[in-house]
């Protein structure tokens, strides 16, 4: 028998959760799903969509620099299908970007009419919940490939020209993003004195910019369209985690949870570790089933109910071993994001 869009859930993490966020804007995927749970991205995070022109940029960029012709045809595919892939990957454009994916969707006129923005601001799928949500240290893992730092190093050293360097890089296909307003809004204007600071408010910087503020704005459309959303705050830091003590929970970090991996005893994750799992295994599988992460098919619940996000307070639940609900987070910074896009992106050529 044919499976019934109603019992079909989908779920992504960081790209993944990009390629859900695009299904859910495709005219294409309308009426396919009924639930979708998106963990640490969305649709409009800067790295998730290119325009045309420059994607067809970066093509030329690496054809030419694999020796194919650049007149993006028949005979640049046939070269390039010719390459090395890992030739290919070598070659791939670097931009010299914190966060860099050379290639990423565009508007292609059919699954994507329009870039996702636009689709926004139209019409969606509105019949369906949404789970989202991001966790606490969403730039450490960047920065640290950024600035190449040692996995030895529990606190490595910062200077002024690197914070700088970073801030500068959040996103180079738009240029320097206004310093001073950055500095203003994270740093009281100044350069932290201290390494260890510049290195928590360029986690910040880079994780609002790239990760919880894309996420956190797509929550708050689908709210304010009605659609029936849960957020979440992952905040557990496994106590196995090798990684060092500067990167916290980062980006990807709550992936292993949700699988149980912490039952595992191979790895040697602690009890609480568990506990924590076990909860997000029920959360996760409840939204699956019944689109409600507190509504299972047994009954079974648990103290802290996890409230739906809606005007004014946009509650969200921490996920720790005691778990806490809390309001508008990260909303203050996801505002002055929203400004300063306006400000820094170019206006789109005419032709």
């Amino acid at each position: 028998p044919a499976l019934s869009p109603n019992k079909v859930t989908q779920l992504g993490e960081s790209a993944g959760a990009n390629s859900v966020a695009m299904h859910i804007l495709s005219p294409l995927s309308r009426r396919l799903f009924k639930r979708a749970i998106l963990q640490s991205g969305s649709a409009i995070a800067p790295w998730s969509f290119r325009s045309k022109r420059k994607a067809r940029k970066a093509a030329r960029r690496l054809a030419r620099a694999l020796g194919c012709p650049t007149d993006l045809d028949n005979m640049t595919l046939s070269c390039l299908r010719k390459k090395d892939p890992k030739d290919i990957v070598y070659n791939e454009t670097y931009n010299g970007g914190v966060i860099d994916l050379p290639f990423v969707p565009v508007a292609d006129g059919t699954f994507l009419p329009e870039s996702p923005r636009a689709l926004m601001a139209k019409a969606f799928q509105r019949d369906i919940s949404v789970m989202l949500g991001s966790n606490l240290n969403e730039g450490s893992y960047f920065l640290q490939y950024f600035f190449g730092f040692s996995v030895k190093e529990p606190y490595p050293n910062v200077t002024k020209d690197n914070f700088t360097a970073a801030v500068e890089a959040l996103n180079p296909l738009l240029g320097k993003p206004p310093m001073a307003e950055v500095l203003k809004q994270y740093t009281n204007s100044v350069v932290p004195l201290e390494s260890k600071y510049r290195l928590a408010a360029l986690d910040s910087i880079v994780g609002d910019y790239h990760f919880t503020c894309p996420v956190v704005q797509w929550a708050d459309r689908f709210m304010k369209a009605g659609v029936v959303v849960y957020e979440y705050v992952f905040a557990r830091r496994a106590s196995n985690d090798p990684w060092p003590q500067w990167i916290g929970v980062m980006h990807g970090a709550e992936v292993a949870f949700v699988f149980g991996e912490p039952f595992n005893d191979k790895l040697k994750y602690d009890q609480d570790d568990k506990t924590v799992s076990r909860r997000m295994m029920h959360y996760w599988a409840n939204f699956a089933k019944t689109g409600n992460p507190n509504r299972p098919e047994n009954g079974t619940s648990y103290s802290t109910t996890w409230p739906r996000r809606m005007q004014p307070g946009r509650q969200h639940l921490v996920l720790n071993v005691s778990e806490t609900v809390g309001c508008a987070h990260r909303v203050e910074y996801c505002k002055f994001w929203d400004r300063i896009r306006h400000k820094w992106t170019p206006p789109s050529p005419s032709c």
